[in-house]
């Protein structure tokens, strides 16, 4: 299982890691006991997801909704539409189990798979739910989630991709009803705008952008452009690209041997000082704490593997 690795295209759409080549199923546990893994950004993929809360609380965020997940519980996300997670609680850890749509039915397949799954593909139900082991077809998911991982981590049996399979398609019709009764669905031109706006400002995080500039991308003026960003986000424009510039930051300190102020010139910050202020806030650390953690943890991790 891959542990607190995200890797993500200019777009913020996911190049996910495939369990087996060419069999479109990844698997990844999200642990936030490590104190530099403060939260998964706005990212994407065409994949389904399935994510099984294992200790604390999780809040994630789908399409201008934040749904909170305790331990024990789980939640369903459409796939293309643009999402974040981050812990509630210290130490949070929650496992997911990413999809293609092909594992349920392929083009010109069955007509009434394919019933079932058209109204997510085109963004026909709602964007997720929530599951537990007290709703119909909760417990059932919850189990199959398990037996899926299971699978993956042990030595694999001839034909484990079919028993991989057969789970995903055994809960296909719970998915679909939980789903049908979730609420009302995503428009696609708000997702698609948001995705635009996240790629414009993760391209452009060093420079020095203001809300007009922003608000020409969404086709938008730059009033109602801050309130479809707060609606969807649940931070302003703003907010979101400090805390990227931030990100960006933690990067270049455990990549790099730039100094201070050259980081911080590269992620956008006008000063050294605010660049420490900004990412203390954020992370706990100064810029000078964290590069130090980061290269004795990474030391020790070294150490152990010889």
């Amino acid at each position: 299982m891959i542990v607190n690795q995200i890797k993500l295209a200019a777009d913020r759409r996911e190049e996910l890691q495939r369990v087996s080549p060419g069999f479109p199923v990844s698997i990844y546990q999200t642990d936030f006991s490590r104190p530099e893994y403060r939260r998964v950004n706005w990212h994407w993929h065409q994949d389904f997801q399935l994510c099984r809360v294992i200790r604390g609380s999780v809040l994630f965020h789908v399409a201008g909704q934040t749904c909170r997940v305790p331990a024990g519980k789980g939640i369903f996300i459409n796939g293309r539409l643009a999402h974040a997670a981050e812990p509630e609680e210290d130490g949070s850890i929650y496992d997911c189990v990413n999809f293609s749509p092909e594992l349920i039915c392929t083009p010109g397949g069955s007509p009434a798979v394919v019933c079932l799954l058209t109204p997510f593909l085109k963004n026909g139900v709602a964007p997720f739910f929530r599951f537990d082991g007290g709703l119909p077809g909760g417990a059932s998911i919850l189990d199959a989630m398990r037996r899926i991982i299971r699978l993956s981590e042990v030595r694999k049996p001839e034909g484990w991709e079919l028993l991989v399979q057969s789970e995903l398609l055994h809960i296909w019709p719970s998915v679909w009803a939980l789903a049908q009764g979730s609420g009302g669905a995503i428009s696609d031109q708000s997702d698609q705008r948001l995705k635009r706006v996240l790629t414009y400002l993760n391209e452009h995080y060093s420079e020095k952008l203001t809300l007009k500039d922003v608000a020409r991308e969404a086709f938008l003026c730059p009033e109602e452009c801050e309130r479809f960003f707060k609606r969807m986000t649940g931070v302003t424009v703003f907010q979101y690209l400090m805390g990227y510039r931030v990100e960006k930051g933690r990067e270049l300190l455990v990549r790099t041997e730039l100094p201070i102020a050259a980081v911080a010139q590269r992620c956008g910050f006008s000063t050294q000082s605010y660049f420490t202020v900004c990412f203390q806030k954020q992370t706990g650390f100064t810029p000078n704490q964290y590069r130090k953690e980061e290269r004795t943890r990474n030391a020790a991790v070294l150490r152990r593997k010889r």
